[in-house]
């Protein structure tokens, strides 16, 4: 909505430091910037402001807030109803602050591979406990599949530290 954030963000569950990555066929909207690996090249850019970042009109809702409480758009325009699809949706779209979608004619340039999988257990997440749990399940036999969010396993643990029967994580 507009508001400066804090410098501090961690993890997926992070809804408010969205920014753009890529440009032209490969440019994406809306990716998260805490779970997003640097590496060299990577364009990103801020994203839902106008004119520009430091002076940007949507910041006026900072002041406007106390009399926008969440939702106030679903009993506000309701009337005229012609007014919706043209008017009243695309400006609360455009204030909600996500990101501008590519080009309907800039073709997505690349390709993406897909695959089938049945298995007994499927696990939710790599850390400590999912990876126990996923071996667990294998030495009892079962076709076990992990999936996990991040580029590396066990979680928080790497992260945190710690140690688990005196071995590090």
């Amino acid at each position: 909505y507009h508001r400066p954030r804090g410098i501090v963000a961690s993890g997926v569950e992070e809804p408010n430091a969205l920014m753009n990555m890529g440009v032209g066929a490969r440019a994406e909207p809306n990716q998260r910037a805490t779970t997003t690996e640097l590496f060299d090249g990577l364009v990103a850019a801020s994203q839902n402001h106008w004119p520009s970042l430091e002076f940007d009109i949507g910041a006026v809702n900072t002041y406007l807030s106390r009399f926008l409480p969440a939702g106030f758009y679903y009993k506000m325009f309701l009337y005229p109803r012609a007014f919706w699809k043209h008017v009243y949706e695309p400006f609360i779209r455009q204030s909600a602050g996500l990101g501008r979608a590519p080009d309907a004619e800039t073709s997505d340039a690349d390709t993406y591979e897909h695959f089938h999988a049945t298995v007994d257990v499927l696990v939710v997440g790599g850390g400590v406990a999912g990876l126990q749990a996923a071996l667990s399940a294998g030495r009892a036999g079962a076709r076990v599949m992990v999936m996990e969010q991040t580029a590396h396993w066990g979680g928080r643990a790497p992260v945190d530290g710690g140690t688990i029967d005196g071995m590090a994580p």
